[in-house]
């Protein structure tokens, strides 16, 4: 599943969610899935920023906006709630100017 949890049409900007069955991890079927939405948010509903949250712990989801070379900003403390713990995330920005497809 990958969608856009939000969009701001008044500053250009929207963020990418997604989630994978563990069963289906590692084939890049996830990173082919955010390039896809990344372009389609880039050309078709010019957009001009996109962010992607991840858990700090998962390496797998992480490696998905470092593939598209998004880049590494700021953690956010305790930002969300997994299996009932806070979690810390990490937010990846990509600019338009920044996308080369």
């Amino acid at each position: 599943m990958v969608g856009l949890v939000s969009t701001d049409n008044q500053t250009k900007k929207t963020e990418i969610g997604y989630w994978l069955s563990s069963m289906h991890t590692g084939k890049g079927i996830m990173t082919k899935s955010c390039k896809a939405l990344v372009e389609y948010c880039f050309n078709n509903l010019n957009l001009n920023k996109i962010l992607i949250r991840c858990a700090t712990g998962n390496k797998a989801s992480i490696g998905i906006p470092e593939r598209l070379n998004f880049q590494k900003g700021r953690s956010l403390r305790d930002d969300t709630v997994i299996n009932g713990k806070f979690e810390d995330l990490i937010l990846f920005t990509l600019l338009r100017k920044e996308w080369d497809g």
